[in-house]
């Protein structure tokens, strides 16, 4: 049919020969949902990496000033406050460093995907940002999820008809043949005639 485009061919294959739930609740998206993929097509590592530099700097800033205070601070009033907060900061730090790792790795996942799909970077840019690579894919699954919802709704339709069709069929077959009363040999009608011809003779 001339009148569909490819994902519309896609979704229905998909759907007609690979989803046994088609058409059921218990059928499932399979792509990422489009709004995760609009979201990650709004990062920036650059500002991410920014992020962390200047939460480093801050938490430097932090542990000099942590110092000071215990250096400068009488002795009888040091605890527990001193361990508390050398908690929170060793805490902060740990945090930190997880979080830097975290975006490392995701930076990492990121390049080799682009690397996998063979994505090409665009003339003039430096590298491939998330929002050239991530607002393509938002914009192929939001089509493939509304086409899929059409879709599903359509099927569910075709097996609502097949199951109302398979119903009347089996009633159809089942169905008890009422007898027409005559009207001369029911009970009401002969007590009719009886009283009549009492009364008669």
């Amino acid at each position: 049919d001339t009148a569909i485009s490819l994902v519309d061919y896609v979704v229905i294959y998909y759907l007609r020969h690979c989803d046994k739930e088609a058409g059921t609740d218990k059928s499932v998206f399979p792509l990422p949902e489009p709004q995760d993929l609009f979201q990650a097509s709004q990062v920036k590592f650059e500002d991410l990496i920014k992020d962390l530099r200047k939460l480093n700097r801050d938490l430097e800033v932090c542990e000099k000033q942590m110092k000071v205070v215990f250096r400068d601070s009488p002795e009888e009033h040091l605890q527990p406050f001193k361990d508390k907060l050398e908690d929170f900061f060793l805490k902060a730090v740990e945090e930190h460093k997880t979080e830097e790792n975290h975006l490392e790795s995701v930076h990492k996942c990121f390049e080799e995907t682009v690397g996998y799909f063979g994505i090409k970077l665009k003339s003039g840019e430096k590298e491939i940002m998330p929002n050239y690579v991530f607002t393509v894919w938002y914009e192929f699954c939001s089509d493939f999820k509304t086409i899929w919802k059409r879709e599903s709704k359509n099927i569910s339709k075709e097996r609502l008809k097949v199951a109302q069709q398979s119903v009347s069929k089996i009633t159809a077959e089942k169905k008890v043949e009422t007898k027409k009363i005559n009207p001369t040999s029911s009970l009401k009608e002969r007590l009719r005639q009886k009283e009549a011809s009492v009364t008669t003779s």
